[in-house]
This record gives structure tokens, C-alpha cells and sequence, in this order.
């Protein structure tokens, strides 16, 4: 089975042996005409379908009258009436047919052409697609009327009849029977039997053919010729008399036909050589077609890769220097000037225009003869406005314009002795409202070296860069804005006390170059206690900066109340939960530090546990009552307390100081440890430990910002006694004889009057209105004196402005009066009023 749409050479070699065969077992040449057209009908169909492409084959031949059998002869006389017959009256007899339609498979059932006379030239004409196609064979209607051809006749043409599209040839006339059909293309060929008479064969095929596939029948004509050669002398219909063809004409038949198939084999052969070369010249012309398609495609696949990486790390740097000088190379790169230089207008923090320049070129010293300003801080200049709209420059050789090359390229890009700059281009880059950021020149020295294509490059790199350096200013602009409010926010220098040595370290987050919400604080309280905070607002950037700020006031504002740790957590959760805190993570630790009585009391709010450093290199993590971060409503936070003696550390820390996607909280947490334990020792100030602590625990690649707060307790020169009372009358005059006894061992006597006045007040309050015992504490440090009255009642006493002639109520107005602060602190059992007398 073939497919006549794709019949090749070897198809058409296969197709003849099969046909030379198919007649072996023929009687008659009826029988043999119509195995040949058997053949054809089923050799040929849809590959997909199985459907045959032969609508309808018949085979006719020509024979003489007396060869008709009588119902062939009636059928002629009633298709001819006019027809005068005589015994060599030429006739074409339909043979063989089958087709799609069952009247089609049956000779005697055609109307129109079981048998045609020719009684003259004229007759054959009348017939079209006969006479075309006996013209085109190289058969005159002369010689079908005249009879036989002759037996030594070498007529051996075996040219196909190739109608390619039946529908519109007038060589068919019945296009009703086309159309209806499904009938596309029309073949036919034909050949001489030994007998000197002629057979053709006609194919109406159900696919288009071309010319070329039509060709290859040649072949298969001559193969029908040999199959029928071997019934020469056999009947032509069953019944008839046989032939009398003599079996030399049959022979040199025989032979003639094997040499037209062997010429019908070269000339194929020949013609599929020359389809071979010119395909092989087609194929080789569309490989050098596709090379250099495949080169453009390669070149402007590199030039799109290009763009594209230089798109993407425009769009990521935000360093605006950087960003200009990558924008340069790769515009210099991308269209293969040799020199490239951008001039763009930058602002400085006074928004002050300002012109710099970016330079890509061989020279090094190309730069330095750029107008001024360079490209550092230190030489800029306002630049020249102007109210010209940017344009694109391209110039094929400036050297043909001097004047021109002046106005058009103010830089001085070659010097003596170097070739001058010839092409030029020259690109604004403007941002998508029309600002002019500045422009790209490049330049060259041969001539005509750019392109309007390169000229297209250079307008995207320079539209990224324009996008991209929006988005640079926008940044640093919001970077700065956060990074002052952070830094007006944070302690800028330790404070100077008496009681801790202090270091603190703020180092950002190596992962982008906004601000965290890390803080830390250290705030001097009442009666020489120091309040330490460190606390972590998760995220970063202008709102986490902005939440640390609040809360770092707030923490300040509830230290100077003098709240335990505890309830200063207490007012920061609620004043969290009131700003929304339930969608941030906010961690804070809060300590008390005591130099009077040497602990450290804290609070802890989900934050990392603090580091107590003993003097004798002892590490401990404070872990008891971590409890939850803040912004949860109703949650209680517990004070903790611990000694914190002369020589002791206290490290308070952020995250940052300990996250790492290697190792677990766990192993950072005792590596910090073991870290703390190696720079213990008096060799080390605490900002030593703090920098040694930051160098072994960090990397300088941790995303997150890292803070870090570090006090160790200074030898105390502070000075105590104390004095337990009752709540009776007699307790003020017992305190004041006291406070004379311990200020003559202090010679502190200057304060005995203001002391003795500030205590009577206190005790006598506590003795009429706390009515438990109490406690009289006086501490002493250079500079100031402090009096502390502890008693059990948990009541706080204010201060009450007492109408003139009311002499009651007047105590605490005149401790106000007497001293340089006052105040009350809660404690677990009750309270401490606390008065502070500064020294004269």
C-alpha cells in the first residue's frame, strides 16, 4: 500500500514489480486489464483511512470492427447512429474499470464509453480529454484512424497525461461529475501492444498530485505494457478468438519494453539526481540561511540576556554610585564604544543638585579631564539648568562638523597624539515624568560605528537606569529618614555614672540597609539606682523604628516613676496592646540595678535571657520568668531578683547576637557563654568584652540588627546605716539623734539641721499614717545624701497644698522645700519614701 500524496522513487520501483506480476493468471485481456486496474485501486490509499485515493481507473484499447463482439457492435450503432461500419473501422474499447460507485466496476454497464468509433480525424477531437491526451502522448488522431501502428514503428512514448487540477481544465468536461466525485487530479498514460494497437490507462485520484509524483508513472506505464505483452495472442474477451500476432513481434515487443523500462528507470534515476542535487543546493543554502539566522538569533539572544541581568542589577543595587557606574559598563559593553560616560544629577541632604559622573573607558585618566566636579563628596558643583529638552545624538564622524563636535561633546576625550573621536552617541536618560536625571555619551574613534540598533540598547539600558536610580534616591531618602529617627532615638555615648562602667553596641543587619527596631536604654533613677532596657520590635524600616521610639518613652516614663520591673512591663503591654501590638512580635527586658543593697532586680517580656557575669568569670543566663512578648492583654509579668556585687557583669542583648541558621538557640547561647567566660579578667573594660563578644559571635552577614548593653558594678564608695522604729511619737526624736550621730562619723554636719528637719517629716508620716514598723536608711555618696523611710503599709502618700491658716498637712511640702527631689517607691510589702540632699 502507497500514499499517492508522498510516492517516492522506491514506492514507485515496488509498485511496477507488483504490477509486471499481477497478470500471471489472466485468460484473456480482459481478464488481465482488469487485474491491472484491480491493482491500482488497491495499491494506493489514506495511510490514516485505509480509504483508496483512486476515485475510478479504466483501461481502454484500440481495436478494429471486426474485433467487436455484436453487443459491443449494437451499443456503438446506438451511441452512433449515424455510424457507417466497415471491418477496419477504428474503435476504443473500454477493458477494464472500477471505482468508488458499483456501476463503475462493470464495463458493460458504462453508457458513455464501453465503445467509441472513430470513423475519422475528426471524431477523435470530438473527444477532449482523449485527444488531449493521445496529443500529449505524441498521437495524432491521423494515426488512430489509419489504424495499427505499425509492428517496426519504435514509437516508444511513455509521457504521462497530468492533469493537476480537474476541476478547472478544460481537457474534462463533465465537472459535475468531478465535483460530485471528489475528484482532484487526473493521470494517464499509455503504450503500444505487439499487435501495433494502443492501451491507456486513466486514474482520477481523490488527492491533489504534482508534477513530480506524476512523473514516476512513467515507470508504472511501461510495467503495464509488459503485463500485458504476454496475453498478445490470447482472446481479448472470454469466447473470442485468439490473436495471431506473430511470437517474433511478440518478442521484440517484450524487448523493446524492457529496454523503454530501463529508460524509463535512468531517466527517473537522472531526474531524481538533479531533484537530489537541487535539494542538496536548497538544503545547503537553507543550512547557510539558518547558520546565520541562528548567529543573529545567538547575538541578540546574548544582547536580551544582557539587558535583562542589567535590568535585574539595576533593579537590586540601591547604592546610587554603584548603580550609575554598573549602568555605564553595560551600555559601553553592550554597543562596543570605547569610551562611555554618564553625567547624572544627584542631590545631597540640603536637597542641592549636584553633577557627577560615571566613567567606563581604557584611559585611566579620561576622568581627570572631565569638567569639574569629579565624582567624589569632595568636588561637587551646582549644576547649569536649562530648559532644553534632552534629545538623542547620533553622529557618524565629528570630524567632518569641528564646531559641531565641540557642542555636541564639551569632553576632552583624546589627548595629543591619540586619534580623534569620530562617532558619537549620545542618550538622555529622563525619568517616566519627564525629569532629566543626565545623559550617556559614547563615543569612538573609527567612523560610523553606531547603529540605529545600538542606538535602540542604549535607549533601555538608559530607561532602567532612569527607573533605577528613582528607586536609589527613594530609598536612601527613606533609609536616612529612618536612620535619623533611629539615631535621635538610641543613646549616642554612654552615661557617666558612679555606680556601672557602661558599653553598648548597635551594629545593623547586613541584609538590606534599613533600620531595625532593636533599643536599648540606660536610665538613672531615684536614690542612685539605674534602670537597664533592651528590647526587639520584629521587622524593620520606618514603622518598626517609629514603635521602638514610643517605646523607649514610654519604658522612660514608667522608670521615673519608680514602678517595680514588673509593673513597668504591665504599662507597656497595655500601652502595646493599644497600638495594635497583636500583629508585631515585641520582646523587652527591664532591670533595676541597687547599689544600695547590691541586686539587679528584672522583668523579662518573651525576650532572650540576660548574661550575669560573675567577678570570678562565672557565666549565668537568667532564664527563670522569661514570660511572653508583649501585646497580649491580660498577661502578668513577675519581678526576679539577684546579687549583683562589685566587679559583676550584666550582659543584655538582642537576637541578632545569637540566631544563626547553623546551630541551635541552644549552642549559640552556650557558645556565647563560653565566649563571656574567655574575657573575663581585669585585663578587659567592658567595652573590650563588648567588642571581643560582637567579633567571635558575629559573622558581618547576619540579617538581623544586633544590640548589645554591658555593665559591670564599680567598687561601692557609698556609705549605709540604718535604724529600725516604731510607730510611735517618740521614733522622730530617736531618728533625729541618729541621723546627728551618723553625720558626725560621716562629718557630714553641714546637713544635720535639713537632715533632721526632711526626717522628722518622714518618720512622723509613717508613725501616724503607715502606723507598722520602719526602717530608717541613710545612704551617702560624693555629692548627694539620701534619706529612705521603708515601712509595711502599701498606701502612697501625695503632697497637698494646705489653705494658709491650716498648719496640718504641711510635711511633705516642706521635705519638697528642703531637698532636691523626693519620692515614694512601691515595694512587695509596702513602700519607701526617699528624700535626696545634694551637697553645698
Amino acid at each position: 500500500m502507497f500514499d499517492l500524496a508522498n510516492f517516492t522513487v522506491s514506492d514507485m520501483v515496488v509498485c511496477s514489480s507488483e504490477l509486471r506480476q499481477v497478470t500471471a493468471d489472466s485468460a484473456t485481456t480482459e481478464d488481465a486489464a482488469r487485474a491491472i486496474v484491480q491493482h491500482l485501486r488497491t495499491t494506493f490509499r489514506d495511510p490514516h483511512t485505509g480509504q483508496p485515493q483512486l476515485v475510478l481507473v479504466r483501461l481502454f484499447q484500440t481495436m478494429a470492427w471486426r474485433n467487436l463482439t455484436p453487443d459491443l457492435e449494437q451499443r456503438a450503432l446506438r451511441r452512433q447512429p449515424d455510424l457507417v461500419p466497415h471491418p477496419d473501422l477504428r474503435c476504443l474499447t473500454l477493458l477494464a474499470t472500477i471505482g468508488d460507485q458499483p456501476e463503475w466496476c462493470d464495463r458493460t454497464r458504462s453508457r458513455q464509453h464501453q465503445v467509441v468509433a472513430f470513423p475519422n480525424a475528426n471524431a477523435v477531437r470530438r473527444a477532449p480529454m482523449i485527444s488531449a491526451m493521445l496529443d500529449q502522448l505524441g498521437v495524432t488522431p491521423e494515426d488512430i484512424v489509419a489504424g495499427p501502428l505499425p509492428t517496426d514503428n519504435e514509437w516508444d512514448r511513455h509521457d504521462i497525461h497530468h492533469i493537476p487540477d480537474a476541476l478547472t481544465s478544460a481537457a474534462v468536461p463533465d465537472k459535475e461529475f468531478i465535483r460530485a466525485s471528489g475528484i482532484k487530479s487526473v493521470i494517464g498514460y499509455a503504450g503500444k501492444l505487439p499487435d501495433g494497437e494502443l492501451f491507456t490507462v486513466l486514474m482520477f485520484t481523490r488527492v491533489h498530485v504534482p508534477a513530480r509524483i506524476a512523473e514516476l508513472f512513467r515507470t508504472v506505464a511501461v510495467s503495464t505494457r509488459l503485463a500485458l505483452l504476454p496475453l498478445d495472442t490470447a482472446p481479448t474477451f472470454a469466447g473470442g478468438p485468439s490473436q495471431h500476432t506473430p511470437t517474433t513481434h511478440v518478442a521484440a515487443a517484450r524487448l523493446d519494453a524492457l529496454e523503454q523500462l530501463l529508460a524509463a528507470h535512468e531517466g527517473t534515476t537522472a531526474q531524481q539526481a538533479l531533484v537530489a542535487e537541487d535539494a542538496r543546493d536548497r538544503v545547503r543554502s537553507q543550512q547557510e540561511q539558518l547558520a546565520h539566522k541562528q548567529r543573529r538569533l545567538d547575538q541578540e539572544t546574548r544582547i536580551v540576556e544582557t539587558l535583562y541581568s542589567v535590568g535585574q542589577k539595576l533593579t537590586r543595587e540601591l547604592n546610587l554610585e554603584r548603580l550609575v557606574q554598573a549602568a555605564t559598563d553595560a551600555a559601553t559593553s553592550v554597543i562596543a564604544a570605547e569610551h562611555g560616560i554618564f553625567r547624572y544629577v544627584d542631590y545631597d541632604t540640603g536637597g542641592v543638585a549636584d553633577t557627577r559622573y560615571a566613567v567606563t573607558s581604557p584611559d585611566p585618566t579620561l576622568i581627570d579631564r572631565l569638567p569639574r566636579p569629579r565624582p567624589t563628596l569632595a568636588a561637587r558643583s551646582r549644576p547649569q539648568t536649562t530648559t532644553a529638552q534632552p534629545v538623542t545624538v547620533r553622529r557618524g564622524d565629528l570630524t567632518e562638523d569641528p564646531a559641531a563636535a565641540g557642542r555636541l561633546l564639551p569632553y576632552r576625550i583624546s589627548t595629543d597624539g591619540q586619534p580623534p573621536v569620530r562617532s558619537l552617541l549620545t542618550i538622555p536618560v529622563t525619568t517616566a515624568t519627564g525629569e532629566d536625571l543626565g545623559a550617556f555619551s559614547f563615543c569612538h574613534t573609527r567612523a560610523d560605528v553606531f547603529t540605529e540598533r545600538d542606538e535602540q540598547l542604549a535607549l533601555g539600558i538608559a530607561a532602567q537606569a532612569a527607573t533605577a536610580i528613582e528607586n536609589a534616591r527613594l530609598f536612601r531618602s527613606v533609609r536616612d529618614t529612618a536612620v535619623e529617627l533611629q539615631r535621635s532615638l538610641l543613646p549616642q555615648v554612654p552615661p557617666d555614672l558612679d555606680e556601672l562602667n557602661i558599653a553598648f553596641r548597635y551594629l545593623p543587619g547586613a541584609k538590606g540597609q534599613q533600620v531595625g527596631g532593636d533599643w536599648f536604654d540606660v536610665i538613672p533613677l531615684s536614690a542612685g539606682r539605674i534602670a537597664l532596657v533592651v528590647g526587639d520590635v520584629m521587622g524593620r524600616g520606618l514603622q518598626a523604628a517609629a514603635v521602638m521610639g514610643q517605646l523607649r518613652a514610654a519604658v522612660r516614663a514608667y522608670a521615673v516613676m519608680d514602678l517595680p520591673p514588673g509593673q513597668v512591663m504591665r504599662h507597656l503591654n497595655r500601652l502595646v496592646t493599644g497600638l495594635g501590638g497583636e500583629d508585631q512580635i515585641i520582646t523587652c527586658v527591664y532591670a533595676v540595678y541597687d547599689p544600695g543593697d547590691a541586686t539587679v532586680h528584672w522583668s523579662n517580656a518573651g525576650h532572650l535571657p540576660p548574661a550575669l557575669i560573675g567577678a570570678d568569670g562565672k557565666v549565668e543566663l537568667l532564664e527563670d520568668d522569661l514570660g511572653v512578648p508583649l501585646g497580649l492583654d491580660g498577661t502578668t509579668f513577675d519581678d526576679a531578683v539577684v546579687g549583683f556585687d562589685t566587679g559583676d557583669q550584666l550582659l543584655l542583648y538582642t537576637d541578632g547576637l545569637v540566631e544563626s541558621h547553623d546551630a541551635s538557640l541552644t549552642d549559640r547561647l552556650q557558645e556565647l557563654t563560653k565566649q563571656i567566660d574567655s574575657t573575663t579578667g581585669g585585663a578587659y573594660n567592658v567595652a573590650d568584652v563588648a567588642d571581643l563578644v560582637t567579633k567571635t559571635m558575629l559573622t558581618g552577614q547576619e540579617p538581623d540588627d544586633v544590640a548589645l548593653l554591658l555593665v559591670r558594678a564599680r567598687h561601692s564608695i557609698e556609705r549605709t546605716a540604718g535604724l529600725d522604729l516604731p510607730p510611735t511619737p517618740r521614733s522622730a526624736r530617736e531618728a533625729r539623734d541618729f541621723v546627728r550621730a551618723t553625720l558626725g562619723r560621716w562629718e557630714l554636719t553641714d546637713h544635720n539641721d535639713t537632715t533632721c528637719s526632711v526626717v522628722t517629716e518622714l518618720v512622723s508620716n509613717a508613725a501616724e499614717h503607715a502606723r507598722t514598723p520602719m526602717e530608717l536608711r541613710l545612704r551617702h555618696h560624693p555629692g548627694r545624701l539620701i534619706v529612705e523611710v521603708v515601712d509595711h503599709d502599701g498606701r502612697l502618700p501625695k503632697e497637698i497644698a494646705s489653705p494658709g491658716h491650716d498648719e496640718r498637712h504641711r510635711g511633705l511640702c516642706i521635705v519638697a522645700g528642703l531637698t532636691a527631689d523626693w519620692g515614694v517607691r512601691p515595694t512587695d510589702t509596702g513602700k519607701i519614701v526617699w528624700a535626696e540632699i545634694r551637697d553645698r
